[in-house]
């Protein structure tokens, strides 16, 4: 039998079965030792026959591949990604040409930076390696580390980096938890098909750890840890299911306080995220002046800058700080305002009032209700619808007096904190009254503002 009727018979047996019928290409090229030159130039030639022992092996193959649904790349012991060959076998996942865009976003991201030193990347849940050893031989100024938890992974990954020739520090590791170096860049192709997902035979010959998930479990791990391994300015990217964009993005922004963005696969899905962050919370931290005192602030939705100013107060995290909004409007946005809310803080506000309410969605911190103002400050309106809503307390440590001393606040945070903005006005030293309107008028913390003056506004007597 010669090339050509071989290879029609096995393409229309794939496409019956709705098979791939590149398998039955790449299993020729392989099995036959064919470059893509010579087998066009045996399938053309009617008189080129395929010997006994050729054929004796392809049937073999073609039978693990039909019947047994074992992956032609676990048969062949070979799989290309980025146009380079890897070993691979079941003990870990197959390349998919999908994670190719991670190595092309990788080039054009350090072309466009225009960055010339060593870039230190790090492939995590490296698997076989593909990433990393493709992003080794394409970029000539990278130093790689792989991390998986896998010894079986390992190991094939040690085979890979013998047969490309490219160097890398090797780590076993749950994610992050025993990596204590920084790093340029940081890529990780999670497991994330979720686990009551029906799969085909083939997906299921490879491994189940490296495949399925329970909902984004190893992205929150690794997106927790992340900063402790980070440089200024540090690239992350993941490769992620087309239905998880929004979960992972908005666990990003909520933990880390930065956006993210989508890059779409070759069927037009979402399907990788990535995101710069820095190991420096510093220019994410505020200091500006209120009507009553200084405040160390920072972005309602920046959660780890939040928890970084819990720190810098010595403050128990079970005390809420106040959030500081420039409108009524803008604080519909995150707050449920009755009627009778409304109307005191239409009267009261901007001023010094913090009233609470409820919370349309509860925070990362598990807050059902928030304290929230609108300062009677032009200087800090403008920095507010700037910046968005912000968290904020006084600037001192808990229990003690609010620090209002210009130069002293130079001195004590300018190391800490990024963004000092200096009073223009004289500050009132009176604190806000806090107070919360359900039923009743219940004043939490006495200030400027009365209950008196409140319960008569309310009963329309002035």
């Amino acid at each position: 039998m010669n090339y050509l009727s071989l290879y029609n018979n096995y393409k229309k047996q794939a496409t019956l079965r709705q098979l791939e019928e590149s398998a039955i290409h790449f299993l020729f090229l392989s099995l036959f030792d064919f470059n893509k030159e010579e087998l066009f130039m045996a399938l053309v030639d009617i008189n080129s026959n395929v010997s006994d022992i050729n054929l004796s092996k392809i049937e073999k193959y073609i039978d693990l591949y039909f019947n047994q649904s074992i992956p032609v790349q676990y048969i062949l012991n070979k799989a290309f990604f980025y146009n380079y060959s890897f070993y691979v076998d079941n003990r870990v996942l197959i390349p998919r040409s999908e994670t190719e865009l991670i190595i092309e976003f990788v080039k054009s991201y350090l072309s466009k930076h225009n960055v010339s030193h060593r870039v230190k990347i790090l492939d995590l849940g490296s698997g076989s390696g593909c990433i990393g050893i493709a992003l080794s031989k394409e970029i000539s100024n990278s130093e790689l580390t792989y991390v998986d938890i896998s010894n079986d992974a390992l190991d094939v990954l040690k085979i890979n980096l013998e047969l490309s020739g490219v160097k890398g520090k090797i780590i076993k590791s749950d994610w992050l938890n025993d990596v204590d170096d920084k790093f340029d860049i940081i890529i990780s192709n999670p497991p994330y098909v979720e686990k009551e997902y029906q799969v085909s035979d083939y997906v299921k010959k490879e491994p189940k750890d490296a495949i399925f998930s329970q909902g984004i479990e190893h992205y929150i791990k690794i997106i927790d840890n992340v900063e402790r391994v980070s440089l200024n300015n540090t690239l992350v990217i993941f490769e992620h299911g087309y239905l998880q964009t929004k979960i992972i993005q908005n666990y990003i922004f909520n933990k880390l306080g930065v956006l993210s963005n989508t890059i779409k696969d070759y069927n037009n899905l979402d399907r990788i995220t990535y995101f710069n962050i820095s190991e420096n919370l510093k220019s994410r931290l505020y200091i500006f002046p209120t009507d009553t005192v200084y405040g160390l602030s920072s972005r309602y939705d920046d959660i780890r800058a939040t928890l970084e100013i819990y720190s810098i107060k010595k403050r128990d995290l079970s005390k809420p700080l106040p959030v500081m909004f420039d409108s009524l409007e803008t604080i519909k946005t995150i707050c449920f305002v009755s009627e009778k809310e409304e109307k005191v803080i239409k009267r009261f506000l901007p001023g010094p009032l913090s009233i609470i309410l409820d919370l349309k969605i509860p925070s990362y911190f598990k807050e059902k209700d928030i304290a929230v103002r609108i300062p009677d400050s032009t200087q800090t309106l403008e920095i507010l619808r700037k910046i968005g809503p912000m968290r904020l307390t006084s600037l001192n440590e808990s229990s003690k007096e609010p620090l209002n001393n210009d130069l002293i606040i130079k001195k004590e945070y300018n190391t800490m904190v990024g963004n000092i903005y200096y009073a223009s006005n004289r500050f009132s030293n009176i604190p806000t009254t806090i107070v919360r309107i359900k039923d009743t008028i219940e004043i939490l913390r006495e200030g400027t503002i009365t209950k008196e003056e409140i319960t008569r506004y309310l009963n329309n007597e002035y």
